[in-house]
Order: structure tokens, then sequence, then C-alpha cells
């Protein structure tokens, strides 16, 4: 809501928990305060552990911001996805 300081905080705070914590959701947050780099690299890691719902991020409008990046599309195709058809798709 603004308050991006705080959002970070609590992120932090998230993060260093030790219990298990859905890669794509963390990286949702990181694009909401506009750290596309740190998002990627929690994609990255998302892809990595076979999140059962890394296929809904390019459909989901919070990710949208990312759909330029090359790095995106290529996480796209590494789980099987094509970037155009699914972005076509979700454009109409």
């Amino acid at each position: 809501m603004g308050d991006n300081d705080s959002a970070q905080h609590i992120l932090d705070a998230l993060i260093s928990a030790p219990r298990y914590k859905p890669a794509d959701a963390i990286a949702a947050v990181y694009v909401a305060l506009h750290k596309h780099d740190d998002a990627l690299a929690w994609l990255e890691r998302a892809a990595d552990e076979r999140s059962a719902t890394l296929h809904d991020i390019a459909m989901m409008p919070e990710f949208a911001p990312l759909r330029g990046d090359r790095r995106f599309t290529a996480i796209l195709e590494r789980i099987g996805l094509e970037p155009e058809k699914v972005f076509a798709a979700t454009a109409r």
C-alpha cells in the first residue's frame, strides 16, 4: 500500500524464517516492490524447486511487469510454456 520500507522489512523476516516459503510468492512481492532482479532470482528458484504454481505466473497480472524481460520469458520456456501464446491469450 505504498510503504515499501515496511513491506521489505516484513519480506526479509519471512525469507529468514526457518520454514518453507513458495519462491514464486516471494517473487510476486519483489515485483510489487519494483525489484525485478530479485523477483527473477526467486522465479529461477521456483523453477529449480519445480513449484506446482509456477505455470500460473505467465497469466497472473502481478507478473505483467516482467513480460518484456528476456529472463522471464526464458523461465516460461524452461517450464514448457510458449510466452507469445500465453501473453496473447491473456491480452483478450
